[in-house]
């Protein structure tokens, strides 16, 4: 995790610097190369050496998979895009519970996660680069090839008069502060103080989403069988989360989701007193997991939303490395409990709490035009013109 926090930020910039896309495959190709070498590894510092940079070039892979995604799709899809990204990541979880549970030979688990890493190299002729960040970048070029690329795989045909005045606006728009990088946040008051609040957001959701997922094995019983279960509460928290951002917009289902997982887990420890407490505690534990992750669900669209083009992932992987911070912190929080059995569960509820107010003072984002600059940045939520 030390290495994912000195390299999630740099991600951030190696992607606005070189394209979502590019950075996207080299992690990718790195890390099932990496992965696989530590499937071999004969001594502890080898292991740990290679797990270090494995974690490296993985870091910010599945940032670069969802800003790529958002960009790809328009303003009424984004929803539904993050979601199958999501339900997606969460069947990978439920995979590796199940996976471990039968594995228990470290080297063969290890093959098993890696090897299907390398069929992302496929995305050089799948996917393409994001339209807007090459707009951005001044390849007018390539936006309109890929344009009419995904018109003909559509079976829609775009007339010679459509090609035309596409290629006039593709040809009007300049490139937005291309050489920025995420300390020009710092010349927007709004955007900074968006910034921090968004950092502690994010290290919130780290730290109470890892929290409850090591908490989840030392309740007792089958440690595998109480993880793939932690992990199973994702699954309809993804589709939870399509319904309440269609129905509530972001800043409302972030806040409420944030606020129920902190109650729940302050409820948690009272249900230790009872008869079937484990079981109790075990079904809260479910719905606790179940609202932070639509809370980190919703954090990924809203992040995406907040902050323009050419700042998007840079800001996005500050915001995660404050993540990470969280997520290191999450293991050490049992240590707490021969301080006070119950002050875990009720350091992560204070904590969820509190933040959930705190995103109250985001702008609400649904259905906007994704921001291309700063003014655009600061203007939404004050204008109609993003809509």
């Amino acid at each position: 995790m030390t290495a994912e926090l000195v390299m999630l930020p740099l991600s951030g910039l190696l992607s606005d610097r070189f394209g979502r896309r590019t950075v996207l495959i080299c992690n990718f190709a790195l890390t099932g190369t990496l992965g696989l070498l530590i499937s071999f590894s004969w001594n502890y510092w080898m292991f740990a050496i290679l797990e270090f940079l494995t974690a490296l070039v993985t870091s910010g892979s599945y940032m670069s998979i969802f800003i790529l995604g958002m960009e790809l799709v328009g303003r009424k899809k984004r929803a539904i895009g993050s979601v199958i990204i999501s339900f997606v990541f969460s069947i990978g979880q439920v995979m590796l519970g199940f996976i471990a549970l039968y594995v228990r030979k470290f080297r063969i688990l290890l093959r098993i996660i890696y090897i299907p890493t390398f069929l992302v190299l496929s995305y050089i002729w799948i996917i393409p680069e994001s339209i807007r960040w090459l707009l951005n970048k001044g390849r007018n070029e390539e936006a309109v090839r890929i344009i009419q690329k995904a018109a003909k795989i559509n079976q829609k045909e775009l007339s010679p008069k459509s090609i035309d005045s596409l290629q006039r606006c593709c040809s009007n728009v300049l490139p937005v502060e291309s050489k920025g990088n995420f300390l020009m946040v710092k010349t927007s008051r709004i955007l900074l103080w968006r910034l921090i609040n968004c950092c502690f957001c994010w290290f919130t959701n780290g730290f109470v989403y890892y929290g409850l997922s090591v908490q989840s094995v030392v309740l007792g019983g089958n440690k595998y069988a109480n993880f793939i279960m932690v992990s199973v509460g994702e699954i309809p928290a993804v589709a939870m989360t399509y319904i309440l951002l269609q129905r509530f917009g972001r800043r409302w289902t972030l806040s409420s989701s944030m606020i129920v997982a902190g109650i729940v887990c302050i409820l948690s420890e009272i249900s230790l007193s009872t008869e079937h407490g484990r079981i109790i505690r075990l079904f809260l534990f479910f719905i606790g997991k179940c609202s932070i992750s639509v809370s980190f669900y919703v954090l990924y669209v809203y992040t995406t939303e907040l902050y323009p083009t050419f700042l998007r992932q840079s800001l996005m992987g500050l915001c995660s490395a404050f993540g990470f911070i969280g997520s290191m912190l999450a293991p050490q929080t049992p240590l707490l409990a021969r301080i006070l059995p119950s002050l875990t569960l009720l350091l992560f509820g204070g904590v969820s709490i509190l933040s959930g107010v705190l995103v109250t003072n985001f702008p609400e984002t649904f259905n906007i035009k994704l921001p291309d600059t700063i003014e655009e940045a600061e203007n939404i939520g004050k204008t109609k013109e993003m809509r």
